[in-house]
């Protein structure tokens, strides 16, 4: 990705909007956004040369995408690819904030990225140069090939038009709108990337053209409170007009597989996990509980009744009025389940 422009919480019923370009040499093979036949639970791109993506969901809420750091100085032909780092969050089971800080020790492995990464509870930015995971405040934000919120003249476009499309129901028109804009900016208004200035001037607007490097794809994904998640993506020639169009709709297992609840409000599902909270946690206030979100990770094998038995792992995002009467950040429980998800085999507070 080369611009990606995003709505946290901004709006009560779409609680996430992400409108981005993916910008790429024409010759590097990729395959449009779909669910993945290896990984049914993941939709998103896929880069056919190093096989990651850079942009994707999942079925649990995952979201995650990349962009370059724009420095040639620093570039390596050995490093590994960032589209790895993508998948490699979106098929785990870590919050944002465990594999950030995970990821930092090892982030030189990579040529400079940006990386944001969300589990429909928390939305996390970690840059390489930055070199430090942090968590994304509520609002609308930019990003290119520099830092979160670097007022690039794409990026600022960018924010102002996602500002106005979250006036309307639907934003995603509004939102390609923004993602075809192919109007350059004045010399004084460009960066200095250090790539020269015929690349500057050619890589400054939102939508970028030609037959060697370009737009590849523009994508918009909206998460609405309910868990229902739209996804479209489209394909971009070099001359910038769109040659293919996919698109999708589903719901998100924010708390579990054939339940929903408010993003804000008291849990309505039947899930295991929500049935039995308060039987393995304390609260001081339990009239004031709220499940923010439930998401399934992978089956492990814990001990239990002093045996070892696969069980499945739900992340539940709670919610509670302190001491104080009013509601701090959500916190983290891991439940584990039996594998039929019947029964609950242990819950633990998270410590990320």
């Amino acid at each position: 990705m080369c611009l990606i422009v995003l709505a946290w919480r901004a709006r009560a019923d779409l609680p996430l909007v992400v409108a981005a370009n993916r910008d790429e040499w024409r010759d590097r093979p990729a395959e449009p956004a779909h669910w993945w036949p290896d990984h049914p639970e993941l939709l998103a791109g896929r880069d056919l040369q190093a096989g990651g993506t850079w942009m994707g969901i999942t079925r649990g809420a995952r979201f995650a995408a990349v962009t370059n750091f724009r420095d040639p100085a620093e570039r390596r032909t050995t490093a590994k690819s960032r589209g790895g780092l993508v998948t490699e969050f979106l098929l785990g089971s870590d919050s944002p904030a465990r594999f950030l800080a995970n990821l930092s020790a090892r982030s030189g492995d990579y040529n400079g990225f940006n990386l944001i990464l969300g589990d429909g509870a928390t939305l996390f930015y970690y840059g390489s140069r930055e070199g430090v995971p942090r968590a994304i405040e509520p609002g609308v934000h930019g990003l290119s090939n520099h830092t979160l919120d670097e007022p690039w003249p794409k990026v600022v476009k960018g924010n102002l038009a996602m500002d106005a499309a979250l006036e309307a129901k639907d934003p995603a028109p509004a939102l390609f709108d923004m993602l075809s804009d192919a109007q350059g900016a004045s010399d004084e208004a460009l960066p200095n990337t250090g790539v020269g200035i015929a690349w500057e001037r050619r890589l400054v607007s939102a939508l970028i053209t030609g037959d060697d490097y370009g737009t590849r794809a523009s994508t918009v994904l909206t998460v609405a409170a309910s868990g229902e998640a739209k996804f479209e993506e489209r394909t971009r020639a070099a001359d910038g007009s769109v040659s293919g169009v996919v698109s999708f709709a589903c719901g998100l297992l924010l708390l579990g597989a054939a339940a929903v609840a408010q993003a804000q409000g008291s849990a309505v599902s039947d899930h295991v996990c929500v049935r039995n909270l308060e039987k393995w946690v304390s609260f001081r206030d339990p009239e004031s509980v709220k499940v923010v979100s439930v998401s399934e990770g992978k089956p492990e094998v814990i001990d239990y009744a002093n045996t070892r038995l696969v069980a499945v792992k739900f992340t539940v995002m709670v919610n509670s009025k302190n001491s104080q009467g009013g509601y701090a950040r959500p916190k983290a429980y891991e439940c584990h389940t039996s594998e039929d998800r019947q029964r609950v085999l242990n819950y633990s507070p998270r410590n990320d």
